[in-house]
């Protein structure tokens, strides 16, 4: 825990709530500049901006989308969660586990990680880093 500040803990529970609350400036204030996110297909949203594009995208099209932590584990500067995303899209609800990378009072990469069928979100959302770096 952090001698002044949020643990990493909370700082990982405070992103999951804006999440949850479909915030997109909660998410904003939640993650850094670098912020990395990576789905349960291995696709990768690199930077803040790109990343919250499309998740303001994404709020719009799937607005009932929570996150239900089971457990939840600090260890170094990440952050183990195991949960279940519930939601109005099948192919999206299943339980799965995430790995969040805290810096500064900030998530910087947040991983997805299941057993079933991965969901390619970033390619789903229309995501692509060669568009992103040309």
């Amino acid at each position: 825990m952090a001698l002044f500040g949020p643990s990493r803990k909370q700082v990982a529970r405070r992103l999951i709530s804006g999440f949850n609350a479909g915030d997109v400036e909660l998410v904003d204030s939640s993650i850094t500049d670098d912020f990395r996110f990576i789905d349960s297909g291995e696709g990768v949203i690199a930077g803040r901006d790109d990343f919250l594009e499309v998740y303001d995208r994404f709020t719009e099209l799937v607005p009932r989308f929570t996150i239900h932590v089971e457990t939840i584990s600090e260890q170094g500067v990440e952050v183990y969660v195991r949960g279940r995303i519930e939601t109005d899209e099948p192919e999206m609800a299943r339980d799965t586990h995430w790995r969040v990378v805290v810096r500064e009072d900030r998530v910087c990469e947040w991983q997805n990680y299941t057993r079933a069928e991965p969901v390619p979100f970033a390619l789903l959302m229309g995501y692509s880093s060669s568009a992103a770096a040309d």
